[in-house]
């Protein structure tokens, strides 16, 4: 009987094996099809593979931001912003990756008040002041990010034109 056991137990041991060895396999490959469909340009179908492979156990910080990035060239910015929220509080020991989503979420907030300002300037200014948070979020991880550094001062700028179009009023 004991034999019985030990085979029994050896057996579940392979079968546990190959089912963490399928579960990595499948999460690898659906975030591979998730770049191709974001490199395609299809967004959604990126999304879909992107959350298989977070449910599969890919690590979800580097699919959110990547989410991020395709919600952001498809100027959806609302959902953008909520990917690269995701995408930071998952990278919490990824530095790069979290600055790199505080200057995307910053960019994200700056198109969506570029794309308002137009109709109310007042919808702009919070747009603004939060994409400046994130720039200077970004730049706090990484000081000599020129880019960010050229972002900040052309929100800045942004906000002071807007806000002297309004007669000084901030709100």
């Amino acid at each position: 009987m004991t034999r019985g056991w030990i085979k029994a137990f050896l057996v579940a041991c392979a079968l546990a094996l190959l089912a963490a060895a399928l579960r990595h396999d499948l999460a690898s490959w659906s975030a591979r099809q998730g770049m191709a469909r974001l490199g395609a340009g299809d967004v959604a179908g990126a999304e879909a593979a992107f959350r298989r492979a977070i449910g599969f156990g890919e690590p979800a910080a580097p699919l959110h931001f990547n989410l991020g990035v395709a919600h952001y060239r498809d100027h959806a910015h609302a959902p953008a912003r909520g990917q690269f929220d995701l995408a930071i509080a998952a990278a919490a020991s990824q530095p790069e990756l979290r600055q790199a989503a505080h200057y995307n979420r910053g960019n994200s907030f700056y198109r969506q008040a570029e794309s308002v300002s137009g109709r109310d300037r007042r919808a702009a200014i919070p747009l603004l002041r939060q994409a400046m948070d994130d720039y200077r979020q970004a730049l706090a991880l990484a000081p000599g990010d020129a880019n960010a550094r050229g972002n900040l001062e052309l929100a800045q700028a942004r906000l002071r034109r807007l806000v002297s179009g309004l007669g000084g009023d901030k709100q």
